[in-house]
C-alpha cells in the first residue's frame, strides 16, 4: 500500500471511467483523497482511492455511504473497482476540514458553534437511526462546503450495529471513548456520542480535553474522566459537555436526547 501512495502522491493526472484524477487533497483512514473532475460536466468531486487485498476491507465503508442520504453527510456518486484499487467518487467540500478551519480561525464562540454543531448531531443521529456507527468522528473527518455547512466524511471505520455490542477497538486516540481503552464490548452509538462531545470541546476551546505525552499517559487521563472546562463557557454548555464526555457510557445520553438540549437549541427556531 505504501508504494501505491508514494507513486500517486505527486501531482500526476490520469483518467479512470468518466473522471480525470487531479491533485491530492488529503488522506483518509485507509486511502488517499484526490480532487477529480467529471469529464462531461466538469463537475469537481473528491475521490478516495483505497488499495486493498480483500474487497471486504472497503465493503463496510461503501455500504455505509450507499445507505446514507443526508445533507450533512458526503454523498457517494460512483464506485469504480480495478484489480487492486477501489475509487470512491464523492461530493467535494471545497472549504476543507473543520480541523483546518479551527486552526486558521481559532475556536468558535458558543453562538457561532451552535449551528454547525446541530448539523453534526443531525448527521450522526441519522447514521444511528440507520444502524450505522461512524467510530472515527473528529474535526479532520468533518468537511465544510462553500456555505460552511458540515459534511461528515470518512466512513472507513464504520460498522453496522444491531443489538449485540461491538468489540473492535478503533478510532483516533484523543477522540476514543474510555470503554475502548478498557477493551470492553461497547455500544457503538455511545462511543460516537463521546467523540462528538470531544469535537464540541475542540470547537469551543481550540484544544483537546485529554492530552498526554504518550499513549499510556493519554489513556490514564481519559480513563480518569477528569477534564477542565473553561470558566468562560456558559453553565448550560458545561452541563452538556459533562453529559457527553462521561466515562460511564450508560449515563451518556443518546444523540436524540442531546438534540433537545437547552444549549443546543438556544437561538434556533426549535427553542
Amino acid at each position: 500500500m505504501a508504494d501505491f501512495f508514494e507513486d500517486t502522491s505527486a501531482n500526476v493526472e490520469w483518467h479512470i471511467g468518466s473522471y480525470r484524477i487531479l491533485n491530492g487533497i488529503g488522506k483518509g483512514s485507509f486511502g488517499e483523497v484526490r480532487l477529480a473532475r467529471h469529464i462531461m460536466t466538469s463537475t469537481e468531486v473528491a475521490v478516495k482511492i483505497v488499495n486493498y487485498e480483500d474487497y471486504a476491507d472497503v465493503a463496510e465503508e461503501i455500504y455505509s455511504l450507499q445507505e446514507l442520504n443526508h445533507p450533512n453527510i458526503t454523498t457517494l456518486f460512483e464506485v469504480i473497482n480495478t484489480h487492486q484499487q477501489v475509487y470512491m467518487f464523492m461530493e467535494y467540500a471545497p472549504e476543507g476540514t473543520l480541523h483546518e478551519y479551527i486552526r486558521k480561525c481559532g475556536p468558535f464562540s458558543e453562538k457561532k458553534a451552535r449551528a454547525p454543531f446541530r448539523q453534526i448531531l443531525s448527521a450522526v443521529h441519522y447514521c444511528h437511526q440507520k444502524n450505522i456507527v461512524h467510530r472515527d468522528i473528529k474535526p479532520e473527518n468533518i468537511l465544510l462546503d462553500m456555505g460552511l455547512n458540515i459534511k461528515l466524511a470518512d466512513f472507513g471505520l464504520s460498522e453496522v450495529f444491531m443489538e449485540e455490542k461491538l468489540t473492535t477497538v478503533c478510532g483516533t486516540n484523543p477522540y476514543m471513548a474510555p470503554e475502548l481503552f478498557r477493551l470492553e464490548p461497547y455500544e457503538g452509538p455511545k462511543v460516537d456520542v463521546w467523540s462528538v462531545g470531544i469535537v464540541l470541546y475542540k470547537m469551543l476551546t481550540g484544544v483537546l480535553p485529554f492530552v498526554g505525552k504518550n499513549l499510556e499517559e493519554l489513556t490514564e487521563y481519559i480513563l480518569s474522566g477528569v477534564f477542565f472546562i473553561p470558566y468562560s463557557l456558559s453553565v448550560p454548555c458545561h452541563k452538556l459537555l459533562q453529559k457527553m464526555i462521561n466515562i460511564d457510557a450508560g449515563r451518556r445520553p443518546t444523540l436524540g436526547i442531546i438534540m433537545q438540549d437547552r444549549w443546543v437549541n438556544t437561538g434556533s427556531q426549535r427553542s
